[in-house]
């Protein structure tokens, strides 16, 4: 068994390069969806946590949910709808087909101000934490259990450390988005409190590469090189993004109201709409929180919302792979 892992990395690329060499050597162990490949006791440090984003061909990796799973951490409610109108498969999570245990943003959001504010009153406390595993949930039989056990900041140096504690994270399906989506999370209160990121520090207990993962773990180790950190994205206005920014603007238009929650996100009032949803290593800076709540709301009330996502997804695949500024 391998025990206390740690990796200190400057991008999310290079970590999930040494994750993967190192979990290719663990050893397997059984659970309850099937055998893993698993090491216990990890510490991921991530050194710049705007390198939160990397493209390999040989993972899946869906970029416009990263962005919407890591807006929702600012919603304060626990519904399944807006991540299943994203991905489907979040509906076979739900006990109830309503509500997930897993939406951070009800545990986060209604907490984010007071631990904001004891980090403005108190640069040196250790008590800006917020909890996400209870110990109701060992008691209950769900689908949907919390992976994520609490997260934590710090203001050390006069830049703000965040700190992730997991009871369980999978590399291929997990990490690439808790990752991202707490980054950024790191990276707005930063800049609600005026000051620079430190390090991103990810700590899972058990970090692991399920069996039908095992193939694509292969041809990563084999091939290091088919991970690539991604750049900044290009925001120019090509016909696509253009075409799907243009039917988000219509639905978005009337929406003028937003909450104390999400009014983190409100960074670039006066931006032109077309840099708020297909986003850069500046994510959180450049995005309107009108228009992500106004998109959630509004997703299954017309069929060319969907039309609209897909654009995203295309133009942010076909950029990838070209590795050009298009």
């Amino acid at each position: 068994m391998e025990y206390g892992n740690v990796v200190v990395r400057g991008s999310f690329g290079e970590i999930l390069k040494t994750l993967c060499n190192r979990l290719h050597e663990a050893p397997v162990v059984e659970s309850r969806i099937t055998k893993t490949k698993e090491m216990i006791g990890n510490t991921i440090v991530l050194t710049d946590p705007s390198k939160n984003l990397c493209f390999c061909e040989h993972r899946t990796f869906n970029f416009i949910y990263a962005l919407v799973e890591a807006s929702l951490l600012f919603w304060d409610q626990n519904e399944v709808r807006p991540f299943a109108y994203f991905n489907k498969k979040m509906l076979d999570y739900s006990d109830d087909g309503k509500t997930l245990n897993s939406a951070y943003g009800s545990f986060i959001a209604p907490h984010l101000y007071m631990v904001i504010e004891k980090l403005r009153k108190d640069s040196d406390t250790r008590q800006a934490v917020i909890s996400i595993y209870n110990n109701d949930f060992c008691c209950v039989d769900s689908k949907d259990i919390p992976c994520t056990q609490d997260v934590q900041f710090l203001i050390r140096d006069g830049r703000l450390t965040m700190i992730v504690h997991m009871r369980s994270n999978d590399v291929f399906w997990g990490l690439q988005y808790d990752l991202y989506m707490f980054t950024n999370l790191q990276r707005v209160v930063a800049k609600r409190l005026g000051i620079e990121c430190g390090p991103y520090i990810h700590m899972p207990t058990s970090l692991h590469v399920y069996d039908y993962h095992w193939d694509a773990l292969e041809k990563i180790v084999a091939d290091n090189d088919s991970i690539i950190d991604m750049p900044v994205m290009p925001l120019q206005a090509m016909s696509e993004y253009r075409r799907g920014m243009q039917m988000a603007t219509a639905y978005m238009s009337d929406y003028n109201e937003c909450s104390p929650d999400v009014d983190l996100l409100r960074e670039a009032k006066n931006r032109n709409i077309s840099n708020a949803l297909i986003l850069t290593e500046v994510a959180y800076k450049n995005m309107l929180a009108e228009e992500f709540k106004a998109l959630i709301e509004r997703a299954d009330k017309n069929d060319e919302m969907r039309e609209a996502y897909n654009v995203y997804s295309l133009f942010f695949k076909r950029w990838f792979r070209s590795g050009e500024n298009v």
